[in-house]
């Protein structure tokens, strides 16, 4: 009789055990299914807003390991850009690195936007500079993108390039535009290329 008692307790624990196992599995998979949806609403929402006022990133920094969560990618190098300048003799420098050098004037690279998407925008560059937004103007969609205190360092006089990452702009479907121009009085960095993330497809914009 003991025995039983004994066992009959046993099985009422596990049975006791395996049903706050399951209450607990259920109540942590909704709040995980609930916490998914607010994300997703927050994100959503955040674009749609965002993507109507002028463009501005929410971070903007040097790292030179920058790995985007965007799955689309399109890289301007020198030949899809277009530049201005005052110096008649200016062009890209080639060999086994391509580049725009440091320019008096603007480099523009117009893209298309498919849908409105979030974007992460990374220019790579060569300079030396402890403010790197007081020293070159770079506008999205005509929005100029101000930091202070962007510092870049180099090691020596060789080429050395280093990433600019702009992350998460909201931007509106249809034309993106970025303008990498000189600041008087200013030298701003070489340009090796602009990469350009988003969630949406990416296109380089016809010539009228």
């Amino acid at each position: 009789m003991k025995w039983i008692l004994k066992h009959l307790r046993l099985f009422a624990a596990l049975v006791v055990f395996g049903i706050t196992f399951i209450i607990v599995g259920i109540v942590m998979l909704s709040s995980y299914t609930s916490y998914k949806n607010y994300e997703k609403k927050y994100y959503q929402n955040d674009l749609d807003t965002r993507s109507n006022l002028a463009a501005a990133p929410k971070f903007v920094e040097i790292n030179d390991n920058f790995k985007s969560k965007y799955k689309t990618t399109l890289t301007a190098f020198a030949d899809d850009m277009t530049y201005t300048t005052t110096k008649a003799d200016y062009a890209p420098v080639t060999g086994d690195e391509t580049y725009l050098p440091s320019i008096d004037g603007k480099i523009n690279v117009a893209l298309k936007l498919e849908e409105k998407s979030f974007v992460d925008i990374d220019f790579v560059i060569n300079c030396a500079t402890d403010n790197l937004l007081g020293d070159v103007s770079i506008k999205v969609n005509d929005s100029l993108i101000e930091e202070d205190g962007i510092k870049v360092e180099k090691e020596g006089e060789s080429l050395e390039w280093h990433h600019l990452v702009m992350r998460n702009f909201a931007l509106p479907q249809g034309d993106l535009t970025i303008e990498f121009a000189s600041v008087k009085g200013k030298t701003a960095p070489d340009l090796k290329n602009i990469a350009v993330y988003a969630n949406a497809a990416l296109s380089f914009a016809q010539a009228a």
